[in-house]
């Protein structure tokens, strides 16, 4: 099974964040806080969250990421 997460920038700036299992639960943050969670990604800061898993092969890598891009924004509506 293959969960992805959605982002988009509201009118408001702020970050709107969902799982592609759960549509109707969204985080919000801010565009500066998203952008540092995606460079943490991208430097493997989350990699020991799954050492040992199948995801581990995936972790801390653009190609790794849903669709192979490092961040895809996407309308949530």
């Amino acid at each position: 099974m293959c969960v992805a997460l959605e982002a988009t920038v509201g009118d408001d700036g702020m970050v709107y964040i969902r799982e592609t299992e759960q549509p109707d639960v969204v985080a919000v943050t801010t565009a500066a806080k998203w952008d540092a969670f995606v460079k943490g990604v991208l430097a493997g800061e989350f990699d020991h969250f799954v050492a040992g898993s199948a995801a581990a092969g995936m972790a801390g890598s653009p190609a790794g990421m849903a669709g192979g891009e490092a961040a895809t924004a996407r309308n949530l509506s």
